[in-house]
């Protein structure tokens, strides 16, 4: 509830320091406006989890095996995540790359739990908003503008649904 009220004030002073500054148009207030909006919701969806969880928990006790486990995971991320906003993957996948992953997602929450997937959502989101921001990958749209916020409404789906998920 605070950070939902934290994330409306700031995304009515942001834009209106934007628009003060010249950066941006008043008549492009309410589009700013709902963008900052969405971008902060989506931060604390996000990042909120992860600082949660990891400073409850205590420290992680693997074995080797779940160790090699974790690291084929999480380095399976950045080779799926660059992958996904590569040229090479735009020619080649006929459906929308960004779906590659999701298996990376499950295997987080079904093989391990909540703290690796918040590991997992975060760097693919951040892989996705550089890439994007970049002009790289399935986001990428007509404007900036349009292409953060179908990029915040991926990366909000998918931090909800497996963060449920491992909690299950």
């Amino acid at each position: 509830m605070i950070a939902s009220f934290m994330c409306l004030v700031g995304s009515a002073i942001g834009p209106a320091a934007v628009c003060l500054g010249g950066i941006g148009s008043w008549s492009n207030y309410s589009t700013i406006w709902f963008t900052w909006l969405m971008g902060d919701l989506v931060g604390v969806l996000v990042f909120s989890p992860m600082l949660v969880i990891w400073s409850r928990l205590g420290s992680v006790k693997w074995n080797w095996s779940r160790a090699a486990e974790a690291a084929a995971l999480f380095t399976m991320v950045f080779v799926v995540g660059w992958t996904i906003y590569s040229d090479w993957a735009s020619e080649h996948f006929l459906f929308s790359q960004s779906y590659l992953v999701i298996p990376l997602l499950l295997w987080a929450a079904l093989q391990f739990g909540t703290r690796e997937v918040t590991i997992v959502v975060v760097l693919s989101s951040g892989i996705a908003v550089w890439e994007t921001i970049h002009g790289n990958g399935p986001f990428v749209a007509g404007s900036l503008n349009v292409s953060l916020l179908s990029l915040q409404g991926y990366v909000s789906l998918i931090s909800i649904t497996f963060l449920t998920l491992s909690l299950a």
